[in-house]
C-alpha cells in the first residue's frame, strides 16, 4: 500500500499495543541521541506496529520519525522521507492533536522540510514547534526548536542582531515558565 493510504488505516484497539507504540515514541529522541544504533529499530518497530494493527494517537510520530530514518542523514531517501513527513503533518491537522504537533512540526521543520523546500519554510514549522512546546511545558523541544530556529535565520543570512534578540525573548520566556513552575 502507498505511503499516503497509511493514513486511513483503522484505529488500533489493543490497549496493550497502544501502551507498547507510547512507550516506543517514548524512547525515539533518548535512542536517537544517546543509541543512535538502536534508533531505526526502535521506529521500524512503531511503524510496524501501526501498519499491521492500525493508527494509535501516537502513529504520526512514528511516521514523522520514519522520516528522519529515511533522511540523508540516515537511509538517504529523499522521497519516502518528505513522503512520510508529509503524512505525519496530514494525521496531524486531522487529529488536531497539540500534544504530537510539537514534535511533528520539529522534526518535519529540523530534518525533511529543507530537501525539498527553501529552508526559510521550515522557519514556520519550528516556529510552531516552539511555541506549542512552550504552551504545553515541553521544554525539551522548547530549546531543540529555537535552537534550529536560530541557526537556519543564521544561514539565511538573518540580521545576527534581530536573531539575537528573538533568542533572547524565547530565553525569557522559558526562564519566567520555570520560575513560575517552581513556585
Amino acid at each position: 500500500q502507498s505511503i499516503e493510504s497509511l493514513i486511513h488505516l483503522p484505529a488500533m484497539e489493543d490497549p496493550r499495543l497502544i501502551e507498547a507504540l507510547r512507550i516506543l515514541v517514548s524512547l525515539t529522541s533518548t535512542a536517537y541521541i544517546g543509541y543512535p544504533q538502536i534508533y531505526p529499530l526502535i521506529v521500524a518497530k512503531q511503524v510496524n506496529l501501526s501498519i499491521e494493527f492500525g493508527n494509535a494517537p501516537q502513529s504520526a510520530v512514528s511516521y514523522s520519525s520514519y522520516a528522519v530514518l529515511n533522511s540523508p542523514g540516515g537511509l538517504g531517501d529523499l522521497d519516502t522521507s518528505y513522503r512520510f513527513g508529509e503524512l505525519a503533518l496530514a494525521m496531524l491537522d486531522r487529529e488536531r492533536s497539540s500534544e504530537n504537533a510539537t514534535n511533528i512540526n520539529f522534526v518535519f521543520g529540523t530534518f525533511v522540510n529543507h530537501w525539498r523546500n527553501h529552508i526559510s519554510s521550515s522557519i514556520a514549522y519550528l516556529n510552531t514547534a516552539c511555541v506549542t512546546s512552550l504552551e504545553l511545558g515541553d521544554f525539551e523541544y522548547v530549546r531543540y526548536s529555537a535552537t534550529f530556529e536560530a541557526f537556519y535565520s543564521v544561514l539565511m543570512w538573518h540580521d545576527l542582531t534581530e536573531v539575537r534578540a528573538h533568542c533572547d525573548r524565547r530565553r525569557l520566556v522559558l526562564q519566567k515558565l520555570r520560575l513560575e513552575e517552581a513556585s
